[in-house]
């Protein structure tokens, strides 16, 4: 059997202004809910790559979400995911290493 590889190293997700950061979670919750988690975890800065989680399943809303965040927000991509509060990763281990939870505070 062959050697495993080491697992690649952490790497941080690019930084969001304080008023990104309102934005995004103010946006996001507006559909998700307030409990919503939302995490920042693509380390490319013209890539901004969040993850939702929530028990709320909202559809083909989810575009519009998006839509509303690539108004505001100035990047070369936005990549919005969203998964249910399961408890499994389900292909999401990426975001849960090296995710950033954007501050609750940042929502007032």
């Amino acid at each position: 059997m062959p050697k495993a590889h080491p697992p690649l190293p952490l790497q941080k997700p690019a930084p969001l202004t304080a008023e990104e950061e309102r934005y995004i979670l103010k946006t996001i919750r507006a559909y998700y809910g307030d409990d919503a988690i939302v995490r920042n975890w693509g380390p490319d800065p013209r890539r901004l790559m969040l993850h939702v989680e929530s028990d709320r399943d909202i559809g083909l809303s989810r575009y519009e979400c998006l839509g509303l965040l690539m108004c505001e927000i100035i990047r070369e991509q936005i990549d919005l995911q969203a998964s249910r509060r399961s408890g499994k990763w389900k292909g999401y281990k990426t975001v849960y290493r090296q995710g950033v939870i954007i501050p609750t505070a940042g929502s007032d």
